[in-house]
């Protein structure tokens, strides 16, 4: 069976983004494991959590959690970015094994970041999803590789919308912000002129 990956932010001792991270993992171990899967609620009433400081919490799960740890959370800096066609891969669920990004990261060690796009259309980049900035509004890709649980809390909060974004279309825009579980909207930007 395949290992599963959830990252959650934690923050001064809170828990973020908890719900989204419960539906996720709700969703994908349906789907993969024919059960309901972890209670979110109860591992971290189980396991304490660091106090002081910013940390990823990384739990590592099948049928039950298989490891938590909570790693000191340090922002990337993201200077260069290059964009790779994904042709047919997918990734529907937040696996442990990702080999994919990881020999992207390989192959062309000198970008920062990779943003993949499949049949034109961009999706995600390697470690999170994206929002693009036309100057007056945030625009999410309407078909992420893998929807993330800070990308459904902005749109649920509509911060964010829906949009087709094609990789010809990216001069419409003035920014990329990469988000993810560890990072909001705008937390970590990109002009659109450093995406080669």
């Amino acid at each position: 069976m395949s290992l599963l990956l959830e990252s959650i932010k934690v923050e001064q001792g809170h828990i973020c983004n908890l719900e989204y991270h419960q539906a996720r993992v709700t969703r994908s171990s349906r789907a993969i494991f024919n059960m309901d899967g972890i209670d979110l609620n109860e591992i971290f009433r189980l396991n304490e959590c660091p106090e002081n400081g910013t940390y990823k919490c990384r739990l590592i799960y099948d049928q039950q959690l298989r490891s938590i740890e909570y790693l000191p959370y340090v922002k990337r800096t993201i200077a260069q970015s290059l964009m790779v066609d994904a042709f047919d891969f997918t990734y529907p669920h937040k696996y442990l094994d990702r080999t994919f990004f990881d020999d992207l990261k390989i192959r062309f060690p000198q970008f920062d970041e990779i943003i993949l796009y499949k049949d034109g259309l961009i999706t995600d980049s390697c470690f999170s999803n994206l929002a693009f900035y036309d100057g007056t509004s945030w625009f999410t890709p309407e078909n992420p590789l893998l929807p993330g649980t800070k990308r459904q809390q902005l749109l649920d909060q509509g911060k964010i919308q829906l949009a087709k974004i094609n990789i010809n279309d990216l001069q419409q825009f003035q920014q990329v912000s990469f988000i993810n579980a560890m990072l909001n909207l705008g937390e970590s930007s990109l002009p659109i002129t450093s995406i080669i």
